[in-house]
């Protein structure tokens, strides 16, 4: 038991390091190198804002006989 919790002991004093010619990679780094309606569709589907709005609302289920009038 003892060699097991030593060996965990080892990876608690990793210290991960950032290269120095490391960028940071965000969705506007991956939107402008590309051109032509890539880039226009990436732009225009990128999130401006949040919305405190419901994704999406069900209508009521349908009566029986509106349900036989739509497939009539």
């Amino acid at each position: 038991m003892f060699y097991l919790l030593s060996e965990y002991a080892k990876l608690l004093e990793f210290k991960p390091i950032i290269p120095s010619n490391a960028f940071e990679l965000g969705l506007e780094s991956m939107v402008f190198p590309t051109d032509g309606n890539w880039k226009r569709f990436m732009d225009e589907s990128m999130v401006k804002a949040l919305s405190d709005a419901v994704p999406c609302t069900l209508p009521p289920p349908y009566e029986p006989s509106a349900l036989g009038a739509l497939i009539e």
